[in-house]
């Protein structure tokens, strides 16, 4: 049987953020122009140590000196799948290239002193499933691609890498714990830890997530359903400060209203009676 709904955990996160951002990006499918410097260095980051795993330097005499061959490739390949042109910004390039050479002694040390390594291991793995569920009377293909999955007898491991310099400003559980569903659709078993690496910050580079069956019965529940709105066209918008950033902002009234409103109201109060007791906190 096909699938009725095409979701990635990106598209449910948009969903639930702003159902008329959903409906702009994954429905109209509008595209803007997106500069992707800013992303660059964990591109580059995440496909060195995506060959370190494939290569399998780990095994080699000097893991290091095979994994640093690998950052020059890694940047010619990051530069042309995000069609960008390196002599744009030389100092930018000189910056990761130093940042990612850097990194990798100390990420190989974490990678040993963790036992993140199995001859198993599978980077990027592709994790699409399909799925029903009771009470539904659709199929959902869920999309998602996880970037570490590591095989043991006692069970997997999904990791995800992170390289912000900011150590858990862009985090999401829930995306592990997306990933963590599809996991046990997939394979019927649920995996044994789920959890970030964080590149930068090798003296605290690991996060597990505390995850159980109600967070993975929770989080397709809440798929299902957002699945069924975007089925029955309930696109209406949900204003929040997130409108700043909103690269539909300019096409969206709702947005601009809900910023216009905040902004009049921004140094001064408008409350004139309250009935606030102190004593009462």
């Amino acid at each position: 049987m096909s699938y009725d709904i095409y979701l990635s955990y990106s598209g449910r996160a948009t969903h639930l953020l702003c159902p008329k951002k959903y409906w702009f990006a994954y429905e109209c499918e509008e595209k803007f122009p997106r500069d992707p410097r800013n992303t660059l260095f964990g591109t580059v980051q995440g496909k060195v140590f995506e060959w370190f795993y494939v290569r399998t330097a780990w095994a080699d005499p000097d893991p290091v000196k095979t994994t640093m061959s690998f950052v020059e490739p890694a940047m010619r390949w990051t530069f042309e799948h995000e069609k960008w042109d390196p002599d744009q910004d030389p100092a930018l390039v000189a910056s990761i290239r130093e940042g990612v050479s850097d990194l990798i002694p100390s990420t190989i040390d974490v990678i040993r002193s963790n036992r993140l390594i199995s001859p198993a291991t599978r980077c990027e793995y592709n994790l699409q499933v399909d799925c029903a569920h009771d009470g539904y009377d659709f199929l959902i293909r869920l999309g998602g691609r996880a970037d570490f999955l590591h095989v043991f007898p006692t069970g997997n491991w999904i990791i995800d890498g992170k390289a912000s310099s900011y150590r858990e400003k862009y985090v999401d559980v829930e995306q592990v714990i997306w990933y963590g569903v599809q996991h046990y659709l997939k394979f019927h078993v649920a995996p044994a830890r789920l959890g970030f690496l964080y590149y930068r910050f090798p003296k605290d580079p690991l996060q597990w997530v505390d995850f159980n069956e109600d967070s993975i019965r929770d989080s397709l529940k809440t798929t299902f359903e957002t699945a069924k709105k975007i089925r029955l066209k309930m696109f209406d918008p949900t204003p929040s400060f997130e409108c700043k950033r909103c690269d539909f902002r300019p096409r969206c009234p709702e947005g601009q209203q809900f910023l216009a409103d905040r902004s009049l109201g921004q140094g001064r109060s408008r409350i004139t009676d309250s009935s606030f007791d102190f004593d009462r906190v």
